[in-house]
């Protein structure tokens, strides 16, 4: 145990989503029962307890481009990208599910899917239409949803179509402009329904049946955005945090009643951050349409509730990239240009360091990892974190490419997306060992009273 000395025009809608990768923070769940909500995971396996040593390359393959997180098991991981032959077809946007042996990154299945973009769609610079919404995975199934809006259910044993929909025939969903983002949820803890936000004038958040995709219910929202439904339990009341164009509200799981709304200071507005539910009274948002980064405390009286702001910070936004919250209370993320790190408690900004561009970060077991856009990882030991100084102990340069996805963490298995590559690295030096561009592990020091760069955003705070 260490001691601590004393006491993107915007950037792109897809990092965000692909950001579109798993867990609430306060969750531990396995790997397996992971989506994309748009922050850093918390849930890994006993493997991941401690903060990895050395990195080892294990394979390296391509899949074609796509902005989902891989999500799977320590045996088999699955994972969404525009691979399928499309003649240049820029209207088209192809899915492409595989799922991969993760000890040798051979496919074991595939399924192709494609649809014409709608007409109030576009890609990024004209590029191609990839899939942004993190698969949610059963034992038996897995569900996603591709640019257009094709919901898929597939057998997870041989990738065979079990069920389909599309959410703006079916369920009514407007189509986004930047394409469907919001990843699919389903509970750990009662696997035979699914959540999906498909909003729009006769759409909204969806139940559905996990067994054929029919409706058990519906919660009327006019809007989408590209955030992913969130799991909250606020005042002991167990709910779902949606986002959508003007607002973030909670909705009852039993039946989808709304039970508080908060509306955003800037409507309309191409919001992508996911919520971050603190604990049973606080939630942070973040992005365009809240107008920075803002602490909401949800209380509740004799069915009454009541939202009232804890702390704003105007200067400081995550938009497309993701951010968590660390054992000690810190919430770390990444802005299209810094690493930040936010005293939960009062909103004091603790730092921001350059070096991440466009980067998102992860938690698993004690390990923070933040990926760069431009393919640096960077290790850090977050169960020994405090407001004073988080240590740093490793940096690798992963991938010369563009790196805009949340790794994943599966067992002693770290997955890193970038452009049309998957990398899969091991947590030990047992061969092909990575260099440590660091001689020994650092202090990022977090206390505003030493840190230059700290009093400059602090300065900078209304």
């Amino acid at each position: 145990m260490r001691t601590l000395p004393f006491p993107l025009w915007q950037f792109l809608v897809f990092a965000l989503i692909a950001v579109t990768t798993p867990i609430a923070s306060a969750q531990t769940e396995p790997m397996d029962n992971c989506n994309q909500f748009g922050h850093g995971t918390r849930c890994s396996s006993s493997a991941n307890s401690e903060v990895p040593n050395s990195l080892s390359l294990a394979w390296n393959i391509k899949i074609g481009n796509g902005r989902s997180q891989v999500v799977g098991s320590e045996k088999e991981i699955f994972v969404t990208s525009s691979i399928g032959d499309d003649d240049g077809d820029k209207t088209l946007a192809t899915m492409t599910t595989q799922r991969i042996d993760v000890a040798t990154g051979n496919p074991t299945w595939t399924h192709n899917i494609s649809s014409k973009l709608h007409s109030s769609q576009e890609t990024f610079q004209s590029e191609e239409a990839t899939p942004q919404a993190t698969p949610a995975l059963t034992a038996t199934k897995l569900i996603t949803v591709s640019f257009t809006g094709e919901l898929i259910c597939l057998s997870r044993n041989d990738g065979k179509l079990q069920w389909q929909r599309n959410l703006v025939a079916d369920l009514g969903a407007h189509p986004i402009q930047y394409g469907f983002a919001s990843s699919p949820y389903i509970d750990p803890a009662d696997q035979s329904r699914v959540y999906v936000l498909a909003g729009g004038e006769t759409g909204g958040l969806f139940c559905l049946n996990i067994l054929d995709g029919t409706v058990v219910w519906k919660s009327p929202c006019e809007s989408s955005s590209y955030a992913t439904p969130v799991p909250a339990e606020f005042c002991g009341v167990k709910q779902l945090v949606v986002e959508t164009k003007n607002e973030v509200f909670g909705i009852s799981k039993t039946d989808g009643t709304q039970l508080w709304n908060y509306e955003f200071a800037q409507k309309g507005q191409t919001n992508a951050a996911t919520p971050l539910a603190i604990d049973q009274s606080r939630l942070l948002i973040s992005g365009n349409g809240c107008n920075g980064t803002r602490c909401l405390s949800i209380t509740e009286t004799k069915g009454q509730w009541q939202i009232n702001e804890n702390w704003h910070i105007p200067n400081l936004k995550f938009i497309y990239t993701n951010w968590t919250r660390l054992p000690s209370g810190i919430v770390v993320g990444c802005t299209d240009k810094f690493l930040a790190a936010i005293n939960v408690n009062d909103g004091t900004i603790l730092g921001r360091w350059r070096g991440y561009y466009h980067g998102n970060v992860t938690a698993a077991g004690q390990a923070l990892f933040a990926l760069g856009g431009r393919g640096k990882l960077t290790v850090f030991d977050s169960e020994n974190a405090t407001t004073e100084g988080i240590f740093i102990n490793g940096e690798y340069d992963v991938l010369a490419a563009r790196c805009w996805v949340p790794i994943s963490v599966v067992g002693n298995r770290i997955f890193i997306r970038g452009d049309d590559q998957l990398t899969c690295l091991k947590s030990d030096s047992s061969s092909d060992p990575l260099q440590n561009t660091l001689r020994s592990s650092k202090l990022l020091t977090l206390d505003q009273k030493n840190s230059p760069t700290a009093r400059v955003a602090s300065a900078e705070r209304d």
